[in-house]
């Protein structure tokens, strides 16, 4: 009879020792899975590197933006206080002379100029 509880034994033993690497299985199957979707889910680590991204993006555009909208406030300001201001854009963007003053056209000039107006 001893031969015969000796290889029950052994049985037991691995069916035990099985167990409880299914029950480890079993354990850590969904701390694998919930790293897993912490990783790369809807809310995951990913999913968050993405949107700082995004928003690093976002602030530099509305820095932009700002030095933008700064710079033609200034020019509104000018336009609306400064009246040698409103004179030299108007001498420089639509060529506008004094009375007496003269133009002189240079050739390089004047292709560049013809080559500006529409």
């Amino acid at each position: 009879m001893a031969p015969n509880k000796k290889p029950s034994n052994e049985y037991a033993q691995r069916i035990a020792q099985g167990g409880l690497r299914a029950s480890w299985v079993l354990l850590l199957l969904p701390l694998v899975l919930m790293w897993v979707g912490a990783l790369v889910g809807d809310n995951g680590i990913l999913k968050l590197w993405q949107l700082k991204n995004e928003i690093r993006r976002i602030e530099e555009q509305n820095r932009h933006l700002e030095a933008k909208n700064a710079r033609r406030e200034k020019e509104i300001y000018l336009l609306k206080t400064n009246p040698g201001y409103i004179e030299a854009l108007a001498r420089k963007e639509l060529r506008y002379l004094r009375k007496g003053e003269k133009l002189y056209w240079f050739e390089k000039e004047a292709e560049e100029l013809s080559e500006e107006t529409p």
